[in-house]
C-alpha cells in the first residue's frame, strides 16, 4: 500500500504557530490603541479560512505552540480568544508554560483553552487521527521540551503529521552561534518517518522539501 495520492492539491489543513496572544502590542505595534481588536481580526481572519457561514469546520487547524505570550494571560486576553479562535490542534509553546514546568501546565491560560473546549492538546506517543479535506492525517505532538524521536511504525493510508515547539534554522533564518543540532538537516534524522513537520519557536519561516526519502517536508511557520 502506498500513502493517499491526491491528482490535484486539495487543502488538508491551516497550520500557524507562535500567535503570542496579548493584552499590550509588541513595541513595533505601539501606535495601536485597541490591540485586543487588532488581534481579534487577525483570529476572525483565521476563522473565516477553516469555518463555514453555518458554522461547520472544514479543516482542522494545527498550532505549534505559543498562543499566548505570557502563560499568566489575563481575563481580557482569555475571553477574546474564546471568541475568535476556531478549534485548533496544538502543542503547548514555552511562552505558554510557568516556568517552563510542564507540571504546571494546569496553571496556564493555555489550558484555560483546553477546557474550554478550543484545543486539543497534541501529545507525545499519543497521535491524533482527524480528517482534512478528505485527507487523513495522524497528527503528533511535541510541546516544548519533549524528545522528539522517529516514527517507527507509520501508517500507510494516513499522512503522518509532527506539530513540534522547537527551534529550527537554516542559514537564512538562524543567528549567529544557533546550536548545530537544531539546523534543519539534523531534524531530518529526527523526523524519519513523517511525512511532513510543523514548527513553532524560531520567528523566520521557511519550507524545506527533501529528496525523496530522504525525510519529511519541514515547515517553520
Amino acid at each position: 500500500m502506498k500513502k493517499p495520492q491526491q491528482n490535484e492539491p486539495r487543502l488538508a489543513a491551516i497550520c500557524v504557530a507562535d500567535l503570542h496572544l496579548s493584552s499590550r502590542p509588541p513595541a513595533a505595534r505601539s501606535v495601536e490603541t485597541d490591540w485586543l481588536r487588532v488581534q481579534a481580526g487577525y483570529l476572525e481572519q483565521l476563522r473565516r479560512l477553516v469555518v463555514s457561514p453555518v458554522g461547520e469546520q472544514r479543516v482542522p487547524v494545527l498550532c505549534a505552540g505559543d498562543i499566548f505570550d505570557r502563560w499568566s494571560s489575563g481575563p481580557d486576553v482569555i475571553n477574546m480568544a474564546l471568541a475568535h479562535l476556531p478549534h485548533m490542534h496544538s502543542v503547548y509553546g514555552n511562552h505558554d508554560l510557568p516556568n517552563h514546568d510542564p507540571k504546571q501546565l494546569k496553571r496556564s491560560a493555555w489550558w484555560t483553552l483546553v477546557k474550554a473546549g478550543k484545543v486539543t492538546p497534541l501529545e507525545p506517543d499519543i497521535p491524533v487521527e482527524v480528517s482534512g479535506g478528505g485527507t487523513i492525517l495522524r497528527l503528533h505532538g511535541f510541546p516544548f521540551g519533549s524528545k522528539v524521536r522517529p516514527l517507527r511504525e507509520p501508517h500507510d493510508l494516513a499522512l503522518e503529521v509532527a506539530v513540534v515547539h522547537a527551534f529550527i534554522w537554516t542559514k537564512a533564518t538562524g543567528y549567529a552561534g544557533a546550536p548545530s543540532d537544531q539546523h534543519r538537516n539534523r531534524w531530518l534524522n529526527r523526523l524519519a518517518g513523517y511525512d511532513a513537520a510543523f514548527f513553532g519557536d524560531n520567528h523566520k519561516p521557511f519550507a524545506f522539501v527533501p529528496k525523496e526519502g530522504d525525510g519529511p517536508t519541514l515547515c517553520n511557520l
